[in-house]
């Protein structure tokens, strides 16, 4: 339920995330597709979270593309176990 929630946010469908997850999605939809966190995804993100939990965020989603890029640029396939999860739930292209 949590997987399909954060995809069906991430497309614009109705969820009951919370406030606070739908940013933290926002921001990493923003660092992945735009390079860098708005501004204002920022500003808003200081709202919530404190110096140390904000840069671990960052840090959390900065790690995450770099892995994912590391492993598109060596063609490394998903494991067998984890392939029935992303049959189940595609990533965007």
């Amino acid at each position: 339920d949590d997987i399909r929630a954060l995809a069906d946010e991430t497309t614009g469908k109705p969820t009951r995330l919370d406030a606070l997850t739908k940013l933290v999605l926002k921001a990493a939809r923003e660092m992945t597709d735009d390079r860098a966190m708005a501004d204002a995804t920022f500003a808003a993100l200081r709202q919530h979270l404190d110096n140390d939990r904000l840069l671990a965020l960052v840090i959390a989603i900065a790690t995450y593309n770099g892995v994912i890029r590391i492993l598109n640029t060596l063609q490394i396939d998903v494991e067998d176990d984890y392939q029935k999860y992303l049959t189940k739930f595609p990533l965007p292209v």
